[in-house]
């Protein structure tokens, strides 16, 4: 019994290490703040999804979900006119129907709107 003890003091303090380790870690002082981690994911990335443009715009994912209802009815109404490059949103649908969009894009659309109301 003597022999084995030395190995299984070794076992229980090496588990207490991991565990001091592991709750350590997950306390989160070293984690981000999600909102600063969202704003900053926002402003380095060039492709964005619909709940990160509802943030970029600072309208909600219902508001965005109404300018895309919007912007679906006046596609339908097309009808192969000439139409200005931004008068829809810019966009591109993946096959689970969710859309993605550029930044760059975004922020000439929001230009171009933005210059309607002058």
């Amino acid at each position: 019994m003597h022999k084995y003890s030395n190995i299984i003091c070794s076992l229980i303090l090496s588990a207490a290490i991991l565990g001091g380790c592991y709750l350590l870690a997950e306390r989160g002082e070293d984690k981000p703040d999600p909102a600063i981690q969202e704003q900053k994911v926002s402003e380095d990335k060039s492709i964005l999804t619909e709940s990160e443009l509802a943030d970029y715009l600072g309208i909600t994912r219902s508001e965005l979900q109404d300018i895309l209802e919007l912007d679906r009815k006046k596609r339908g109404n097309f009808n192969g006119n000439v139409y200005d490059t931004y008068s829809f949103l810019p966009r591109m649908e993946l096959p689970n129907r969710s859309y993605i969009f550029l930044k760059s894009e975004i922020e000439k659309w929001v230009e171009y709107h933005s210059s309607k109301l002058d």
